[in-house]
C-alpha cells in the first residue's frame, strides 16, 4: 500500500508540477493504457489522488499509469455510471447509475446505498450542480425529473419534481448579488423557453463571478451582468462547461472544446473528440473525458502557446520579433502573432541595434532593416563569400562574427567586411564585455585588442559563452560558471553537467535555458553551487532561448514560443548531494545537510554523481524516517512533495535491507516552520483558543436551555396550528360532498352522510388538541372518511384496511390525522381520475423498530397527475398531503427517532404507471 501510495504521489507530482503548461498542449492519457470504448460520464478525484472515471461501461480508477474497473463481482462492475461526489464531511465517493440506482465507496468498502428503491426506465442521472450535503443528508436532482435524498448511508424520499422548482434551487448556487435577478427572469420566461421550439435538451450547468453569472442548459445559454439578462440558443448542444480562474472551457457537439480565456481569442481544442465531461483538479489542471474513453489532461491554461517552428526572438521596448528558418519574420503584439515579412535567405539570429533597427543574419547574409509600425525597410545587406555565420556579438554599430575561418568584422558605417586573425583552432563562442571582444576556443580565451589582433589571455577552456545586461558569463569544462560583472568582479559557481543553449540575466536573476527547460537561478552567498530552480511550464522542452519582457517569460524552443505570466511561474526546487563509492570505508561523508525555505513545499534531490571503484553501478535504496518501506531509485532524481516545517530524515543506502549502517547515508533537510507550526505559537493558541470557548461556554450555556425551550414551544404551537389546518380541511370536503346531494334530492343518502359526518365531526373535535392518539382512533376517522366519500362516488373505488395481528392498536400512538391526506390523495389524485373502479390498500405491521404503514393505489400515478397539474396551472397548489408533510418536519425536529416518508411509482412490464405506493414508517409509541 506504502509503494502504491508513494506511486501515486510521484504521478500526480510530475502531472501537477513539472509537465509543460502551454495550453492548447494536451495530454492524451489513452495511449499510456487505453479504456474500452465507452463513453466518460464524469470525473473526481478523491483525497488521495486517484482520478476516478463515471463510464457507460463501469467505474474505472486512474493512478496516472493505468486504468482499473473498480467494483469487480458486485452491482457496480459495468453498470452505466452517470455521476460522481467526493464527500466534503468523510471523503467517501458516491457513485450514481444513470437509473438511480446509488453507491458508496468508504475505505475501499462498496455498498449500495438503494437496492431495489429505483427504476430501470427513469433518467436517474443526476445533475452535478444540484448535489447538496449537509452534517447528516446528501440530495441531488435527476434529469428523470426526481429528487433523491440520502441519509445514515440509505435512501431516505425519492420525490418527482418539476424543471421550474430545480431551477430555482439551482439558482441559489449562484453568488448571491445574481440569485434573485435570475430568479425572476427563470420565473417569468422558462416555460417559454423550455418549449421553445430551437430549445434542444442537454446537461445543466451554472457558475458566477464578480462581473457575470451564466446558466447553461442544452442549447440554451443564459447570460446575466449588471445590466441585462440575455439568452440565446446555439445551433449546436453545449455539453460540458466549466469556469477556471476567469477561464471558460466549453465543449460543443460537433465542434470540440474551446478554451475562452480573458482578453484572449477563443482557442479550439480536440476539434475531432466529443468531450463529455470536464474536471478541474486541486491544481486547476482540466481533465476532460469524451464519449468512447479517451482521457485528456490540459494543464496551466492561462500560458500562451504559439506553435511555430521560431528559430530566434528578440526586443526592443515595446517590440517583439520572432523568425522562422523559412525567412518569416512575425511582430507578436497583444498576444497575437502577424507576419510583417520575409528574408530570401534562412534566418539563424535576430538583434535589435536600436528601437528601430533590426539586424537579421543567416548563415552567410545579413540584413539590416528599419522597422516603423511593424513595417520593414531595407537599409543595407551583406553577405560572407568564403566563411559561415556561426556565432555573433554586436558593439558600437560592428558586428563581429565566427565561423569556419576565424573571425571577421562587419562595419554598419562602411557597409564593409574586414577579417581580423586567423586562430590555429576554430572559435566556439564570441561575446562583449566592457567594451572588449571576447572569444573562446578549445585552447582557452581570447580577447580582439585594438590593433585588429587576437592575443590569448586565459588559458581555461571554456564551454559555453554568453553576455546579458552588462554581465559575462564563461562556463568550463569542469562545470564551473563564472560571473563577471560590469565591475569586472569575478564569481565562480558549480552548475549542473548539462549543455547551456543560452544565459539571461534580469535584475537579480539568471535565466539558463537548456534541453529540460529553463532553470531560474539566483546567486547564492556562498561560493558553492548556484541555486536554480526549473520552471514548471518549461519542464520537458528544450528551451533554446528564454527572455523576461513586460513581465511575461518567454521561452523559445523546437516547436513553437511558451508565454508565462512572470508572477504564475511554479518553481520545482533542486538540491543535490554527491555519494562516495560503498566500497571506500575511510572518510567518507554520511551525513548530508540541507536548509529549505519556509515557503518550500515541494523539493527534488539530485543525485549528480557517484563514485564507484568498480565498473558496474549499484542500486540505490531509500526510505523515509520511521517507514519501514524500502524503495528502489530507479533515476539520480528524488522528489520530495508536501515538505512540512522542521526536521525531516531521509535514509538511503546501496544495500537493500538498510542492515550494513557503514552504507547508509543520512539525509537531514531543515525547514524552518512557519509561525503557525511553531511550538510556543501553538500553545499559546490553545490557551487562548480554550479559554475563549470557557467564556463562550460560561455565557451561552444559560440561554440554550431557555432557547431550546422557546423552540420547542414554537414549534409545539407550529403543530396545533398545521393540526387546526386539517380540521377545515375535513369540514369542507365533506360540507361539499352533503351539499351534492341536497342538490341531487337523495334525501336518505343525504341522511347517511350527514350521520357519519357528524361521528367525523366528533372526533376532529376529541382530538384536535392532542400530540398522540391511539392507531384504534386513527382507523376509525380514517374509515368514516371512507365511507363518506364511498357515499358520495358510489362503485367508483373499493378500500380496504389490513392490520398485522400482532399489533395492539388501543396501545399504539399516532399524531392525529396522519394518515387522512396520504389517503385522501391517493383517492381524489389516482382514483377518481382513473377510467373504471380502483381500489385503495392500507396494510399496518412492524418492521424491525417502527411501524410501516403502506399506502396503495392503483389510480393514474403521480406523472399523469403532475401533467394535469400542470395544464391546470396548480403546481404550486398546497394540499393536505403538503400540510402533512410539514407537520412530519416539525415532529421530526422535536423528536431523536423520526417518522419517513417514501413515494414510489409503479410500473408495469411495458413502463406505464399502474399506481402509487406511500410508505410512513413511524417510531414505536405505546400509551
Amino acid at each position: 500500500m506504502q509503494i502504491r501510495n508513494l506511486l501515486i504521489t510521484l504521478i500526480f507530482l510530475i502531472a501537477a508540477y513539472l509537465l509543460p503548461g502551454q495550453p492548447p498542449r494536451v495530454i492524451n492519457f489513452d495511449n499510456i493504457e487505453a479504456l474500452p470504448q465507452v463513453k466518460i460520464n464524469d470525473i473526481a478525484q478523491d483525497y488521495k489522488g486517484f482520478v476516478w472515471l463515471a463510464t457507460s461501461k463501469g467505474l474505472y480508477q486512474f493512478d496516472g499509469q493505468k486504468h482499473k474497473l473498480y467494483g469487480r463481482s458486485t452491482t457496480l462492475e459495468y453498470s452505466n455510471i452517470a455521476a460522481l461526489y467526493v464527500s466534503k464531511l468523510d471523503s467517501s465517493l458516491w457513485v450514481t447509475a444513470t437509473n438511480g440506482r446509488a453507491w458508496q465507496i468508504k475505505n475501499t468498502k462498496i455498498k449500495c446505498l438503494n437496492k431495489g428503491q429505483y427504476s430501470e426506465t427513469s433518467n436517474g442521472t443526476p445533475i452535478q450542480s444540484s448535489f447538496k450535503e449537509t452534517d447528516t443528508t446528501l440530495s441531488f436532482y435527476t434529469y428523470g425529473l426526481e429528487e433523491y435524498t440520502f441519509s445514515n448511508d440509505s435512501l431516505v424520499t425519492k420525490d418527482t419534481v418539476n424543471y421550474l422548482s430545480i431551477a430555482f434551487d439551482l439558482v441559489k448556487n449562484l453568488k448571491s448579488q445574481w440569485q434573485q435577478k435570475v430568479a425572476l427572469f427563470l420565473q417569468l420566461n422558462l416555460v417559454d423557453l423550455y418549449n421553445d421550439k430551437r430549445f434542444k435538451k442537454g446537461n445543466i450547468m451554472l457558475f458566477s463571478n464578480g462581473n457575470q453569472a451564466t446558466i447553461s442548459f442544452g442549447n440554451l445559454t443564459i447570460t446575466a451582468n449588471s445590466e441585462e439578462i440575455k439568452y440565446s440558443f446555439s445551433p449546436n448542444i453545449i455539453l460540458e462547461m466549466i469556469q477556471v480562474e476567469g477561464t471558460v472551457l466549453k465543449s460543443i457537439s460537433g465542434i470540440g472544446l474551446i478554451i475562452q480565456r480573458p482578453e484572449h481569442k477563443p482557442d479550439t481544442i480536440l476539434n475531432n473528440h466529443t468531450i463529455t465531461k470536464l474536471f478541474a483538479d486541486r491544481k486547476n489542471g482540466i481533465w476532460a473525458g469524451s464519449d468512447n474513453g479517451d482521457l485528456f489532461y490540459i494543464q496551466n491554461i492561462e500560458s500562451d502557446h504559439y506553435q511555430y517552428p521560431f528559430s530566434d526572438i528578440a526586443t526592443y521596448k515595446s517590440k517583439v520579433v520572432l523568425s522562422e528558418k523559412n525567412g518569416a519574420l512575425y511582430a507578436l503584439e497583444d498576444s497575437k502573432i502577424k507576419q510583417i515579412g520575409k528574408i530570401p535567405f534562412p534566418v539563424n539570429r535576430l538583434h535589435f541595434i536600436d528601437s528601430n533597427k533590426l539586424l537579421v543574419l543567416g548563415e552567410r547574409k545579413i540584413h539590416l532593416l528599419l522597422m516603423e509600425n511593424n513595417k520593414l525597410k531595407l537599409l543595407q545587406k551583406a553577405s560572407l563569400k568564403h566563411d559561415h555565420i556561426n556565432k555573433y556579438t554586436v558593439l558600437e554599430n560592428q558586428i563581429f562574427t565566427i565561423g569556419t575561418n576565424g573571425l571577421n568584422v562587419y562595419s554598419i558605417d562602411s557597409a564593409r567586411w574586414k577579417k581580423k586573425c586567423l586562430p590555429k583552432k576554430h572559435f566556439t563562442n564570441i561575446s562583449n564585455h566592457r567594451g572588449n571582444i571576447i572569444i573562446t576556443n578549445d585552447n582557452g580565451i581570447w580577447e580582439l585588442n585594438n590593433g585588429g589582433k587576437c592575443h590569448k589571455i586565459s588559458n581555461q577552456r571554456v564551454v559555453s559563452l554568453g553576455q546579458s545586461n552588462k554581465t559575462l558569463f564563461l562556463r568550463d569544462t569542469q562545470n564551473k560558471l563564472s560571473i563577471i560583472n560590469e565591475k569586472d568582479e569575478k564569481s565562480i559557481y558549480k552548475i549542473r553537467p548539462k549543455a547551456i543553449n543560452s544565459i539571461e540575466k534580469h535584475d537579480s536573476i539568471i535565466l539558463i535555458s537548456n534541453s529540460e527547460g529553463a532553470l531560474l537561478c539566483s546567486i547564492p552567498n556562498e561560493k558553492t553551487w548556484l541555486n536554480c530552480d526549473l520552471i514548471n511550464e518549461t519542464a520537458g522542452l528544450n528551451i533554446k532561448k528564454t527572455i523576461i519582457y513586460n513581465n511575461k517569460l518567454y521561452a523559445l524552443h523546437k516547436n513553437g514560443l511558451l508565454v508565462v505570466p512572470f508572477d504564475k511561474i511554479k518553481r520545482q526546487q533542486q538540491y543535490r548531494l554527491q555519494l562516495n563509492s560503498p566500497y571506500l570505508t575511510k572518510h567518507k561523508q554520511r551525513e548530508f545537510f540541507f536548509d529549505v525555505d519556509k515557503n518550500t513545499e515541494n523539493l527534488n534531490i539530485e543525485i549528480n554523481k557517484l563514485n564507484f571503484t568498480n565498473s558496474t553501478e549499484p542500486k540505490l535504496y531509500y526510505k523515509l524516517h520511521n517507514d519501514t518501506t524500502i524503495y528502489a531509485l530507479s533515476e539520480n532524481y528524488l522528489a520530495i512533495s508536501k515538505l512540512s516545517g522542521g526536521i525531516s530524515h531521509l535514509q538511503l543506502s546501496f544495500d537493500p535491507t538498510f542492515k550494513e549502517s557503514e552504507q547508509i547515508y543520512h539525509v537531514i533537510i531543515k525547514k524552518e516552520k512557519q509561525l503557525h507550526q511553531t511550538l510556543a505559537f501553538q500553545i499559546g493558541s490553545l490557551i487562548v483558543f480554550f479559554g475563549l470557548i470557557l467564556l463562550f461556554l460560561r455565557h451561552r450555556i444559560k440561554t440554550i436551555n431557555k432557547k431550546n425551550t422557546l423552540e420547542a414551544a414554537q414549534i409545539a404551537q407550529m403543530q396545533t396550528v398545521l393540526q387546526q389546518q386539517m380540521n377545515p380541511h375535513f369540514i369542507f370536503n365533506s360540507l361539499t360532498s352533503i351539499n351534492h346531494f341536497i342538490l341531487q334530492n337523495k334525501a336518505m343518502d343525504s341522511s347517511r352522510y350527514l350521520t357519519k359526518f357528524s361521528v367525523l365531526i366528533r372526533n376532529i373535535l376529541d382530538n384536535s388538541k392532542e400530540a398522540l392518539i391511539p392507531l384504534a382512533e386513527e382507523l376509525e376517522t380514517l374509515e368514516v372518511y371512507l365511507d363518506l366519500e364511498l357515499l358520495r362516488f358510489k362503485d367508483r373505488f373499493t378500500y380496504s384496511i389490513n392490520l398485522a395481528p400482532d399489533i395492539d392498536k388501543n396501545r399504539l400512538m399516532l399524531p392525529p390525522f396522519i394518515l387522512q391526506p396520504f389517503v385522501e390523495s391517493a383517492l381524489r389524485e389516482g382514483i377518481i381520475n382513473k377510467p373504471g373502479k380502483g381500489n385503495i390498500l392500507l396494510n399496518i405491521r412492524y418492521v424491525k423498530s417502527s411501524i410501516q404503514c403502506t399506502i396503495i393505489d392503483d389510480g393514474i400515478g403521480r406523472p399523469d397527475v403532475f401533467e394535469q397539474h400542470t395544464q391546470k396551472g396548480k403546481i404550486n397548489v398546497k394540499n393536505g398531503t403538503h400540510i402533512a408533510e410539514q407537520r412530519i418536519d416539525l415532529y421530526n425536529k422535536l423528536k431523536s427517532r423520526k417518522i419517513t416518508v417514501q413515494k414510489e411509482d409503479m410500473i408495469n412490464h411495458e413502463g406505464n404507471a399502474i399506481g402509487t405506493k406511500v410508505i410512513l414508517s413511524f417510531p414505536i409509541n405505546y400509551k
